[in-house]
Parts: C-alpha cells; structure tokens; sequence
C-alpha cells in the first residue's frame, strides 16, 4: 500500500464508461445472485401478481448485501475491486490515501447505505448522476471516501499489490 506519498502523483480516475461497463458486469452478477429469492417469492410463476411492501424490499436489501458481500468481497479484500470493476479494469481506493480501504470499511461504508436505500425505495439515480462531477465520484464514493482508478499503470504508480488474505 502507498506509505511514501514523495513522488505522489494522483492516479487517472476511471473514465465513466468504464465505471458503467464495471456497474453493469456487477449487476449481472447481482441478478444471478438474486434468482433464488425472486423465485422463493414468485416472481417466476406466471399470473402470480407481484407486491412488494416494505419487509420484502428489506429482506432483499438484506439477502442482496449479504450475497454481494459473500462473492464479491474476497476480491475486494485483496484487490479493491468486484468482479465487474476487475473485467472493466478499475479499482476502488481511498480517496485521501489512494490505498485499498479493509474490507469492513468498504462494505459498511461504501455498499450497505446504498443497499438501505433501496429498501426504502429511495431512487439510485441520484447516486449515479454524481459521477458527472469533475472528481468522477457517485453520492457511494463521497459517502465513503473513495474513488474508482484505472487500475492498469496505477499498481505500478501507487506501489498497490494485492493484500494475501490469512489463513
């Protein structure tokens, strides 16, 4: 992780297709993640109509925060990023330190508040336009400290290898 900012330079923010092309591998993975409990509830059997209150929009922010974090947060750990920003060839770090923030940290801080928020039906637009500000962060990346870098050249720049998990 970067220890001697001496020759600190600001890595390149991932461009915003980028981040896009790495937000919808993520929720590919997300929706397979999500076809068992759309089935538990229905969703599959035809004339079953669907109403979804607030305790079934809260056990599937539940369900889906505990899936994503079960798959997605080993390689969060180790290298800052989901699947989807690995395939789009972005990393998550710090904002102020451009480190790879502890697992705990990024999944409090940067993915539960926003899977709450759907839970209570608030929209995820708001959190998206935000990236069209200077610093390319969505409303997560602010409420988190973080930014989304090109990975490629900032390993090498930032001195970033990824983290061997214990055990």
């Amino acid at each position: 992780m970067v220890k001697d900012n001496t020759n600190y330079r600001s890595p390149i923010p991932a461009s915003r297709p980028a981040r896009f092309g790495g937000w919808l591998a993520d929720a590919i993975v997300s929706l397979v993640l999500a076809l068992p409990l759309l089935y538990v509830y229905g969703f599959f059997d035809p004339g079953t109509e669907m109403s979804f209150g607030f305790v079934e929009l809260f056990v599937f922010a539940v369900y889906g925060f505990v899936a994503f974090a079960l798959v997605q947060g080993y390689f969060l750990a180790i290298s800052g990023q989901t699947i989807g920003k690995k395939l789009a060839g972005t990393r998550i770090v710090s904002f102020e330190t451009n480190e790879i923030l502890p697992l705990p940290k990024i999944l409090l801080s940067r993915y539960l508040p926003f899977y709450l928020m759907n839970a209570i039906g608030l929209p995820q637009l708001i959190n998206v336009l935000f990236i069209f500000g200077e610093r390319r962060q969505c409303l997560h990346d602010k409420f988190a400290g973080t930014h989304v870098i090109n990975a490629e050249g900032a390993d090498a720049q930032l001195g970033l290898k990824e983290t061997k998990l214990a055990g």
